[in-house]
């Protein structure tokens, strides 16, 4: 498993049998998402004060090799790819978006407003795509969007245990996984934004849950956290779906 370690200016490999870091790489700046290029044996890393995206192969055991990189039209935030595009969110524009780009960085589509002419995003933070859509985490609104090819919002994710959303992920079977980061918690809900329920909580251990990942194959839940509890934000916490 790959990860990005912000404070420590590292993208990290993780053993997923023994959880220890088999690999580091220090980047010449802060990175702020990663996403699997799937079918490429590759990944790429947002370095946001770079207005960069950079990719590195994985092809060859516990090695992390350097490949191109694209420099894009703002502050780079969080990352998605599905189907030869990638799909990245900028919060620090006006207004903030969402492009849709090739990995050559050709931006085919990007998502700014809504068919009204009002902004599409207020605080776009982390997005997953399943089938097209795009599911986004808006912050400050403690919402989930659920984005048309179009750019509509078609469905709204709203609920009273939901408040400062973060990371988000698709599993890959018609679900989606939200990290909440006020209320200690992990949403399940369905790609129709309905509430399926709270999976994960306080009471599992989570201290401000920041983002999420899903194996489908292990049925596992990885969640990093941040909070300013020091002793909440140095590690992964490990779930299994029984």
């Amino acid at each position: 498993m790959v990860i990005v370690d912000h404070n420590n200016a590292a993208l990290k490999l993780v053993d997923t049998v023994s959880y220890v870091v088999s690999t580091t790489l220090r980047l010449t700046s802060k990175p702020r998402d990663v996403t699997v290029l799937s079918k490429l044996d590759a990944i790429a890393v947002t370095l946001t004060e770079e207005c960069k995206i950079q990719f590195f192969s994985t092809r060859y055991y516990n090695t992390f090799d350097e490949l191109t990189s694209l420099y894009v039209d703002g502050k780079c935030e969080c990352i998605d790819f599905l189907n030869g595009k990638l799909y990245v969110s900028f919060l620090f524009t006006s207004p903030s978006r969402i492009d849709v780009m090739t990995l050559d960085g050709v931006v085919v589509k990007r998502l700014t407003r809504d068919q009204q002419g009002a902004p599409l995003l207020t605080w776009p933070d982390y997005l997953t795509v399943h089938e097209d859509y795009i599911f986004i985490t808006n912050y400050w609104n403690n919402t989930v969007l659920k984005i048309s090819p179009e750019g509509e919002t078609v469905k709204t994710y709203v609920d009273s245990e939901l408040r400062w959303p973060r990371g988000v992920t698709s599993t890959g079977d018609g679900h989606i996984l939200i990290c909440s980061r006020h209320t200690n918690n992990v949403h399940l809900m369905t790609t129709e934004c309905e509430k399926v329920g709270v999976v994960l909580g306080p009471r599992d251990g989570l201290v401000g849950p920041w983002s999420v990942c899903y194996c489908p194959k292990s049925q596992t839940i990885y969640v990093s956290s941040y909070s300013r509890k020091d002793n909440s934000n140095n590690y992964l916490q490990v779930y299994r779906f029984k």
